[in-house]
């Protein structure tokens, strides 16, 4: 993601989280879209990935289902070494409240 975002990047993004600052607000915004989609329980653990005998259609399913939320906070955070939905999100929190001494 480009330093230096345009308006049109902005609204499709909705709130580009810059820090501890503006978490809240982000995190709020973040999970009403991931939730008005039914996708919330991806960042909480509550979708499980289905069983190696599952059919195929609730693999693709369950994949498709955590690319989409992962995606809705990653292009907002942009975290490279992010693995899955639920660390995206747990990091950020953790990060945003985490005092160093």
């Amino acid at each position: 993601m480009s330093e230096t975002l345009t308006v049109t990047d902005e609204k499709r993004l909705g709130i580009v989280l810059k820090g501890q600052d503006n978490y809240l607000l982000w995190s709020t915004e973040k999970s009403y879209k991931l939730r008005s989609r039914a996708l919330w329980k991806y960042v909480t653990g509550e979708a499980t990935a289905p069983a190696d005998n599952a059919s195929s259609e609730d693999k693709e399913k369950y994949a498709l289902g955590e690319s989409q939320a992962f995606w809705l906070i990653y292009e907002s955070v942009g975290l490279e070494r992010a693995t899955s939905v639920t660390f995206i999100w747990s990091v950020m929190f953790v990060h945003m409240f985490t005092i160093e001494s």
